[in-house]
């Protein structure tokens, strides 16, 4: 596994008026998992998505491309790289009793950083 920063992207979207509201990426060390071990991370942020977000509805996938040689030849590999949720959850207005059906994508990325002149790149990571 190459070396970058890893970070947790969180993305809700309210599925009865189907908009996404909120987005966040945030860096491991920044969270609660910062003093987990890699090799338990994976389960150790499903279980606390999961009593966080409601149950578990799927996974989150992303096609990655593979060189197979140097001239040229590739093959494609889907990668799990997160979890979706779903819970229904009350609006943030004191007022209202009123619900929605709330969907949250989880997944882990990974920020390799380049040279000073090069930006760093955002890669799905492998779960």
């Amino acid at each position: 596994m190459p070396e970058g920063d890893l970070h947790i992207v969180t993305t809700r979207v309210n599925v009865d008026r189907g908009r996404s509201f909120y987005h966040e990426r945030e860096p491991v060390p920044d969270t609660i998992f910062a003093n987990t071990p890699r090799d338990s991370l994976r389960g150790e942020i499903y279980r606390h998505m999961l009593g966080e977000y409601g149950r578990c509805t799927g996974k989150v996938y992303v096609d990655h491309r593979v060189p197979t040689n140097d001239c040229g030849g590739e093959r494609w590999e889907v990668l799990h790289t997160g979890w979706v949720f779903l819970k229904r959850e009350k609006y943030d207005d004191y007022h209202s009793t009123e619900t929605y059906l709330c969907e949250t994508w989880i997944t882990l990325e990974r920020v390799v950083r380049e040279p000073e002149h090069i930006p760093g790149k955002v890669e799905s990571v492998a779960l």
